[in-house]
């Protein structure tokens, strides 16, 4: 687990590239802990590869600051800091070999040549390339160089190892390897790593805290766990997996209604009625039509391996979208179920994607409370 140390904080930080108006990060204030395995996740041009880059100094903030363990470094140049990168494009020299490649750091900074071969050995031991060190770094595979790029940004014992869409140039299966890879070096090394993806599963699958960013703005930090779960508003729900997003009704504590009918939920506390209720596709159950909450009849059925996408239309007219294991027919008239627990409910926001930014502040307080 993370200390509870503040490691890094972005304080009011704003970026105008052009100086136009036109925002990359508006107002960001984030903290990260010391240990802490944090994904910045968002769509392209969202901000999270310029966050990385203010953490790095290869971008200086148009306002706000930058502090590691409490000393302002907003003006400190990249190579004084104590933070190595990552980036997609592993920039390893093809004229040097394995070793080479990963000491290079530790000759810029005249280390001694014995203390050298240990820790790069060392290195080349934690990413399994032990034997790999007299190789040509082009005649390795993507995966093996990505192992090379990480290793050379280990070997100068950073606080932080940034990484910027590290994995985006392997393959879904090397992917799937370097993820537990760098899951596994994390653990072993005990240092903070930022990582940066547009990919979901990433996210969640190796953060030990995810910061949801869109248009320059974090729009929810949590846990993995609390993301998925507990979105804070409709961008969070629809980017972070699947969800059916609909309009309701909170007549009251705990009971919600939505497409023509009352739903028992967990939900309570909203200052008016009108609500947005977000219900993930494996949370709906596909019963009989007296035994359902809901009739429907099925429009659609996609095979996709372990489960069945299934498009069902209410009575109402929504058409619900669920994944099940089940064998349905099209055409099949059916009932759907959905327990208070797989019901979510969100204030409506000002527009469908973007929350207010006093909201978005508040949020973000919320969020770093439950980390804490």
């Amino acid at each position: 687990m993370p200390k509870d140390t503040h490691l890094i904080d972005l304080n009011d930080i704003y970026v105008d590239y052009a100086g136009d108006g036109v925002l990359a990060l508006e107002n960001l204030n984030l903290y990260i802990r010391e240990n802490e395995f944090v994904t910045l996740l968002g769509p392209s041009g969202c901000g999270k590869s310029t966050t990385l880059r203010i953490i790095g100094g290869f971008v200086k903030p148009t306002q706000g600051t930058v502090r590691l363990n409490g000393e302002d470094i907003t003006d400190m140049p990249p190579h004084k800091r104590p933070v190595n990168t990552v980036f997609q494009k592993y920039a390893l020299f093809p004229n040097m070999d394995v070793f080479e490649n990963v000491a290079f750091g530790l000759r810029i900074a005249k280390v001694p040549e014995k203390e050298i071969r240990e820790r790069v050995q060392k290195m080349l031991d934690l990413v399994g390339l032990s034997k790999y060190g007299d190789r040509p770094v082009d005649s390795l595979s993507g995966g093996q160089q990505q192992r090379v790029a990480i290793a050379r940004a280990l070997v100068n014992e950073p606080k932080v190892l940034l990484l910027d869409e590290p994995l985006g140039a392997l393959d879904l299966k090397m992917r799937r390897g370097m993820q537990e890879e760098l899951k596994r070096m994390h653990k072993t090394l005990g240092i903070t790593f930022v990582y940066v993806t547009h990919d979901q599963e990433e996210a969640m699958t190796m953060s030990d805290t995810v910061v949801v960013m869109n248009d320059g703005i974090i729009q929810q930090i949590g846990t993995p766990q609390d993301i998925y779960n507990e979105p804070k508003n409709a961008f969070v729900a629809n980017f972070i997996g699947e969800s059916d997003i609909l309009p309701g009704i909170m007549h009251e504590p705990y009971l919600v209604e939505f497409d023509g009918v009352k739903f028992p939920c967990v939900d309570k506390g909203f200052e008016t009625p009108e609500v947005d209720v977000v219900v993930r596709p494996e949370d709906i159950k596909i019963t009989t039509p007296e035994a359902g909450m809901i009739r429907a009849t099925i429009e659609e059925v996609t095979f996709m391996g372990i489960h069945n996408v299934i498009l069902a239309r209410s009575e109402n007219g929504y058409l619900w979208r669920i994944k099940d294991t089940g064998s349905w027919e099209e055409g099949k008239a059916v009932g759907l179920v959905i327990e208070p627990d797989g019901i979510h409910i969100m204030r409506k926001p000002v527009s469908e994607d973007e929350m207010p930014l006093e909201e978005v502040e508040a949020i973000e307080e919320e969020g770093m409370e439950d980390e804490t």
